[in-house]
């Protein structure tokens, strides 16, 4: 992947579907995680995507394998810690997005606490409002049964505060 240098030493975080893609297909990920660690790219989740990802486990030992496999992939990064520092992104994603799930909003709200230098790499690309993020770029898996397009999201300064002025001004 070309691109793969423009995101030295960022934060690379994983949604749900990244762990389930990787978990399913590991041999079609492995290339872009040694790309994206030869950049010196971080990758990270979320307690919540931790939980949707081994949600459904019907044994201990599968949930052991999924836990372990998600744990040696990234770290998880605390960011319901920062919950009450995110009152405007709240209001914003509310008025944007509508309905978001609790995981979206923490997603966002880690791209938006890292600006400089975070991506989120997700394959629900309904879920990654464009009105606040620009899809970097996009990463086509071959699973040989179907291809997943897996979108590359960074938050934007600009797009968000065009959207604050806008939404934050008048009288909710």
């Amino acid at each position: 992947m070309k691109q793969v240098s423009k995101l030295k030493d960022s934060f690379v975080f994983f949604d749900t579907n990244t762990f389930i893609g990787a978990f399913i297909y590991p041999d079609l990920f492995n290339q872009l995680f040694n790309d994206l660690k030869k950049e010196g790219c971080a990758f990270l989740t979320i307690s919540s995507v931790a939980f949707e990802f081994t949600r459904g486990t019907r044994t201990i030992e599968e949930f052991n394998d999924k836990a372990e496999f998600l744990k040696t992939l990234a770290s998880t990064y605390p960011i319901e810690k920062d919950n009450y520092k995110f009152k405007e992104l709240t209001i914003i994603l509310q008025k944007v997005k509508g309905e978001i799930s609790y995981t979206d909003f923490l997603l966002i709200a880690c791209l938006h606490k890292f600006v400089a230098n975070s991506y989120l790499l997700s394959s629900n690309h309904k879920d990654c409002p464009t009105e606040l993020l620009d899809r970097e770029c996009v990463i086509t898996v071959d699973t040989e049964k179907d291809l997943k397009n897996y979108g590359l999201y960074k938050f934007s300064e600009h797009k968000f505060n065009r959207i604050a002025e806008n939404i934050l001004k008048a009288k909710i």
